[in-house]
């Protein structure tokens, strides 16, 4: 009996610090192929980084920033929380540093979460070639005339203003920090949805997955789904916002690869 104390106390105790100071300050890569008829043929081998939930305080982000640039991106896309809630404004030229460091070849693209409106993230934002969408769209080229739309919805959501469009056949890349906004949405024929939020989960028991279930992300909270023809994609982020405590999560950044059918 006492052995099986021991054991379960020393169990607990290496998930802890695994939790704590292992896996928190790791991260990987998910990748993912999208395949779809509605992809223009220009668009074939388009590559889209999707970051979110960095959390920052004063991490070194350079291994991050050193592999987002190897994988030589298309397209950056932002789905919000770039900053921690305890976030010190002494690091806003560290952070705004990091931030030019990304090469995108056609743009950097952000919408907003829950810790991105105030004044300290308004100012790190107007010092970098970020592009923030606030319930508004905007059409990407890639060498050809036929664009694909990306599409950002605000925290505070106008559907009406961001689908403010007229009607058309074009690929349809939706942001969002919040993914359970996408039932909102669900009749606008979308065709990739990306979004953050839920951390999926940030703790997650094997045969049980997510435990925690963030506000925005009671529906919809793991990595990927597939509904009424749309890619769903919900990054797990690089970032913690309250304990930095992860576990069979590893922080990751998504890569998306587009193919036309």
């Amino acid at each position: 009996m006492k052995k099986t104390i021991i054991f379960i106390i020393l169990l607990l105790s290496i998930t802890f610090l695994y939790s704590k100071y292992i896996e928190p300050n790791n991260f990987k890569v998910r990748e993912y192929s999208v395949i779809a008829s509605s992809i223009p043929e220009s668009f074939n081998g388009y590559k889209i980084v999707h970051l979110t939930d960095i959390y920052y305080q004063n991490k070194d982000l350079t291994s991050i920033i050193n592999k987002i640039n190897e994988l030589t991106p298309d397209l950056v896309v932002f789905t919000g929380n770039l900053l921690h809630n305890e976030f010190n404004k002494d690091n806003k030229d560290k952070l705004i540093n990091y931030l030019n460091m990304i090469n995108s070849k056609y743009g950097i693209y952000y919408v907003l979460g829950d810790n991105d409106q105030n004044d300290t993230f308004n100012e790190i934002i107007n010092s970098t070639n970020i592009k923030v969408l606030i319930n508004e769209y905007t059409l990407l080229y890639n060498n050809n005339y036929t664009p694909i739309m990306l599409i950002g919805l605000d925290n505070n959501l106008d559907i009406d203003k961001a689908f403010n469009y007229e009607e058309n056949n074009y690929y349809k890349i939706v942001l969002s920090h919040k993914p359970d906004n996408y039932d909102l949405i669900e009749n606008k024929n979308i065709n990739l949805f990306l979004a953050g939020n839920s951390l999926n989960g940030q703790i997650r028991l094997p045969f049980i997955g997510a435990i925690i279930k963030k506000e925005g992300s009671k529906k919809y909270y793991d990595e990927k789904y597939y509904i009424n023809n749309t890619n769903i994609f919900i990054s797990n982020g690089l970032g913690n916002p309250k304990y930095d405590i992860r576990f069979l999560n590893t922080p990751s950044i998504n890569f998306y690869r587009l193919y036309s059918k």
